[in-house]
């Protein structure tokens, strides 16, 4: 199979099968780059319609050793993430991987690998309810080909602490300040996370919630790791008056933050609630900045308010790119490092919606009475949410009786931040509410109002 043309067209990565005599045709609109794959080999060169006869390159193979504990099931990952070698080649990474088995000696045997520089490590795979979190524990450089086995797993310590004030599971990632690997993780239900193998120098932590569409700005820390084991304790989101929440997919100056807040508070007075960096109307392709402010009470009517938002469109270019948490090759978008315009002013309508922990602003679809609304909050709030239950129940003789009618899942006040919106209900429902716990989607949940208070008829997911 061969993959065409990658850096002259990257949005349009096409298939090819070459026929069985070996010919393969290369126009003017398809010269450039391309990388051909093969069970008996490999190749990599610049191709034109006049272009000689290709030979293949011998597939490389390397046999190691892994010297530290691991699970029967265990399997190293080789990947290699090429850049652009030129100004010329601007569509992204060439990007190449596999795997090995490991058998109870330690003992693998990589194959398949192509010349040049890669990583080498003990391939880790956590598997969340919407997502597939991929990693390589002690990573290794190697140099393919190479004459001496790999030994893995030597080395190194251990990097341990508790990711505080993001929803786990969360995405650890230690970046080095010089060249060297970059380790990856991810935390347990309750923050606690373990990163081993890790080798001298000085590092920035960065963690995201993989879950949660997030409500806080990601910790960021730098640290130091010599030849003792390193408890970094409790980290906490980085320090901000505003909740930020960056695109996984961008790439940006570091100065952009500071330019977006700036700009911000040329064009509005109020106060910054919440910064977002990315995609702005999905799937619009559109990226920039989305700063919403506080929303301000209308002197007239305290239970209606109004939310300010600027939209600013930044420029950059789309790109390839890997995602080394998920040990991925995909499409992302890197911001330029140019002056930012004045960007467009919105107002959305709110309803404020006074609760024992605080006031919460959420818009209000027409045809929702404001009390029914209030009255579903409250209960929300306070956990009392009631469910339709299955009765049905397996017999001594195997058949089955009563109702399987239920509801999967639950809603608690923890939902209430992710609200979006409110709106009249369908199908018999007196109610619906929208929430959004991940960039593009969320969940939909169906409420009936009794004599009793809310009951919980359904739930759904939404995905944009």
């Amino acid at each position: 199979h061969v993959v065409g043309d990658t850096f002259a067209r990257p949005l349009e990565e096409e298939l090819f099968l070459v026929s069985a005599d070996g010919k393969l045709e290369v126009t003017d609109a398809t010269a450039g780059r391309w990388i051909i794959l093969h069970a008996q080999g490999w190749a990599d060169a610049g191709l034109t319609p006049s272009s000689p006869p290709l030979l293949f390159n011998s597939w490389n193979q390397v046999p190691g050793t892994l010297v530290v504990p691991h699970e029967p099931d265990a399997m190293i990952s080789f990947a290699r993430t090429e850049l652009p070698r030129s100004s010329t080649e601007t569509g992204g990474s060439v990007y190449w991987t596999c795997r090995a088995d490991v058998n109870d000696e330690g003992s693998f045997l990589l194959t398949q690998l192509p010349n040049g520089p890669g990583i080498v490590g003990l391939f880790r795979e956590v598997k969340t309810e919407q997502r597939i979190s991929r990693w390589r524990d002690y990573p290794q450089p190697t140099e393919i080909p190479r004459k001496s086995p790999i030994l893995l797993g030597g080395g190194g310590v251990s990097v341990r602490g508790n990711i505080s004030g993001i929803d786990a599971p969360a995405s650890i990632t230690l970046l080095p300040e010089e060249s060297a690997p970059v380790y990856h993780s991810v935390t347990g239900p309750t923050g606690d996370f373990h990163v081993p193998g890790v080798l001298p120098g000085t590092y920035q932590l960065t963690a995201r919630a993989l879950l949660v569409h997030g409500k806080e700005p990601p910790p960021v820390i730098t640290f130091s790791v010599d030849k003792q084991d390193v408890n970094l304790g409790v980290v906490r989101p980085s320090e901000h008056t505003f909740q930020l929440e960056v695109d996984r997919r961008v790439e940006m100056p570091d100065e952009l933050v500071g330019r977006i807040v700036n700009t911000a508070k040329r064009q509005h007075p109020g106060v910054v609630e919440k910064i977002w960096i990315g995609e702005l109307f999905h799937p619009g392709g559109n990226y920039g900045a989305r700063i919403s402010f506080e929303p301000t009470v209308q002197a007239n009517d305290p239970t209606s308010a109004i939310q300010p938002m600027l939209i600013l469109q930044i420029p950059g270019e789309s790109v390839r790119k890997l995602y080394p948490e998920h040990d991925s090759l995909g499409f992302g978008f890197r911001f330029a490092n140019s002056e930012i315009g004045p960007g467009k002013m919105l107002e959305s309508p709110m309803r404020v919606f006074p609760l024992k922990e605080r006031a919460w602003f959420f818009p209000l679809q027409d045809g929702v009475d404001y009390q029914t609304a209030f009255a579903l909050l409250r209960d929300i709030e306070a956990d009392a949410i009631q469910r339709i239950q299955s009765t049905r129940e397996r017999m001594p003789d195997g058949s089955w009786r009563g109702s399987s009618q239920g509801v999967s899942g639950n809603i608690t006040p923890s939902v209430l931040p992710t609200i979006t919106n409110i709106r009249k209900g369908k199908g018999g429902n007196d109610i619906e509410i929208q929430t959004r716990d991940r960039p593009f989607g969320g969940r939909n949940y169906y409420f009936k109002k009794t004599t009793d208070g809310f009951l919980l008829t359904g739930a759904s997911s939404w995905v944009s």
